[in-house]
């Protein structure tokens, strides 16, 4: 007859039959389990001290609790992010960088690195979700970027509309300049259609906020330039000053018959897009020395 001894660390809700393998653990015990093969395995919960000798799944290792088993024995948790929408984005993230195991259905708040993406998000554990994958197949999503690794310990939060509404999200933004998609981080949604500028660390962008949205490495927000506006005052606020023609330079007689170059003030006017340009071919009236040159 099948002994019902233990639960899924997975799912507790689903009972499992084991054979100890010579083991006597106590009820209440983690065990890592291989078939009689050594191949797939799982994380168990003793619930009841009979073997069932019959049983092809054998305990193998003794854990402090499920995380611990699960976290060394390839676990991986399931996730949909909140902000996919109709599109249902779903991540595989290791357990062992999630830091606990967690709730299924639960909503949390991460950054996670998975490929050449870094996305900070809200997520929902998925139903099932949990799970342990043989070690040939664990590493091979590690090493082709299919399974995310967790950068911060996950916050916990009520539900996806209060993890979205109050969180630094990755917002896509379109650049200004040619139309490409960038990913900035920003404190909530009120920036959707605003031109805003932002910095990869090294150059100044300006875009439009177009709403949530995950990919790349996220940009840093700078400056918001407010809604419905264009593109022009962000760009000319963020890009180097604007001149015309060749710079004109004065030489100069020194008393003991000696040349010298001085650099001359030039003017300044307003272009038809409301940007100055420094005029580098003409000196202001007077030049350097004003109306009493």
């Amino acid at each position: 007859m099948e002994v019902n001894n233990a639960t899924l660390c997975q799912d507790e809700n689903n009972v499992y039959t084991v054979n100890f393998n010579g083991n006597t653990p106590s009820i209440g015990d983690v065990w890592n389990t291989s078939d009689i093969n050594g191949d797939h395995q799982y994380c168990v919960t003793i619930t009841t001290g009979v073997t069932n000798g019959s049983s092809t799944t054998l305990l193998t290792t003794l854990y402090t609790d499920c995380y611990d088993c699960m976290s060394n024995n390839y676990g991986v948790v399931s996730v949909t992010d909140c902000i996919s929408g109709q599109l249902a984005i779903q991540y595989n993230l290791t357990l062992e960088s999630f830091g606990f195991l967690p709730t299924i259905g639960a909503t949390y708040y991460l950054t996670f690195l998975i490929g050449p993406n870094l996305i900070t998000t809200c997520v929902t554990v998925n139903r099932g979700g949990i799970a342990q994958l043989t070690e040939s197949n664990y590493n091979y999503s590690i090493a082709f970027g299919r399974i995310g690794v967790v950068q911060i310990v996950p916050t916990l939060e009520t539900d996806c509309r209060d993890c979205v509404s109050g969180n630094t999200l990755s917002y896509a933004v379109q650049r200004c300049t040619d139309g490409e998609t960038d990913y900035v981080l920003l404190i909530n949604d009120s920036f959707i259609g605003h031109i805003i500028s932002y910095s990869d660390g090294v150059d100044e962008y300006c875009g439009t906020v177009v709403g949530l949205g995950t990919g790349g490495v996220p940009f840093t927000f700078i400056n918001d330039y407010g809604l419905g506006g264009d593109c022009t005052f962000c760009t000319s606020s963020s890009d180097p000053p604007r001149s015309a023609n060749t710079e004109y330079t004065m030489c100069i007689e020194i008393c003991d018959g000696t040349y010298e170059s001085q650099d001359t003030p030039h003017p300044v006017y307003t272009d038809g897009y409301g940007t100055p340009v420094t005029q580098l071919n003409m000196v202001v009236l007077g030049g350097p020395n004003g109306l009493n040159n």
